[in-house]
């Protein structure tokens, strides 16, 4: 195969280690336009999805700014999260200047080896909590008595899976990782995580079992918890009216003592 085509094979395998399903030669279609990809990289995993194209340019000579900018365009139109060029040869004046305030790098392979990873581990960590809001929500909207019954929980004075400790312990760890605290803090917390990578691990394994014990409770949910679900979440939806002069003058005086 020419030296190119090698060039581009050797990413996307690099992009497969990472766990990321990697195709070359792809012809990607945009909201304006058809346009041809040397690696097209796509990641789907607890909950993340990633798409990233990948130029490989294994040329003689220097990038030029306009390369930058027709990748910048090319990632706007078909919508990808990241744009990366690649090069063994470094680049003319202007053209890294031309990747600020963007989602498009510009790298030597060697280079990206030693960030990638890392950028792909923060990503996945900063993606946790919103599944946590979710799967918290999620949890606590089912009755108490419904969560024992699904396994969400141990009946009272007995031992078991709890989704209330794994929420408790996600929520400590993502702060504590995100604060770069390592080991991490939290009473609830006796892992051992040593580093972003161990903590976003072990995040997204409780996580999916949490996710995926819901799922079951919420499947086989019968009709008369579900329809006592669906209304306390009307109501807690619904408009708090507004409270009497008299009700609002006591609590004033409970709260600031006027």
């Amino acid at each position: 195969m020419p030296a190119w085509n090698d060039y581009q094979e050797e990413v996307a395998k690099y992009f497969r280690d990472l766990g990321f399903e990697a195709q070359t030669n792809m012809n990607v279609k945009g909201a304006r336009n058809t346009h041809a990809v040397d690696v097209l990289a796509t990641y789907k995993h607890a909950g993340l999805d990633l798409t990233w194209v990948i130029e490989c340019k294994h040329w003689a000579t220097r990038i030029s700014k306009d390369k930058i900018l027709t990748l910048r365009a090319i990632v706007e139109d078909v919508g990808a999260d990241k744009g990366i060029l690649l090069t063994e040869t470094g680049f003319q004046a202007g053209a890294l200047q031309a990747t600020c305030k963007s989602n498009v790098i510009a790298r030597t392979f060697s280079a990206l080896k030693e960030e990638s990873a890392t950028t792909l581990t923060r990503t996945r960590l900063l993606a946790i909590p919103e599944r946590y809001a979710r799967a918290h929500r999620r949890y606590w909207d089912l009755p108490k008595y419904y969560r024992i019954d699904a396994g969400l929980r141990p009946d009272v004075a007995a031992y078991g899976y709890s989704g209330s400790a794994v929420l408790s312990t996600v929520e400590s760890l993502v702060t504590s990782t995100l604060a770069g605290v390592f080991p991490p803090r939290g009473s609830l917390l006796n892992i051992p995580v040593e580093n972003e990578a161990a903590a976003v691990h072990w995040l997204e394994e409780m996580l999916s079992s949490l996710e995926d014990k819901l799922d079951a409770a919420e499947r086989d949910m019968p009709a008369e918890v579900r329809l006592e679900v669906e209304q306390d979440r009307a109501g807690a939806a619904a408009p708090r009216e507004a409270l009497s002069p008299e009700s609002e003058a006591m609590l004033r005086r409970l709260l600031i003592g006027e």
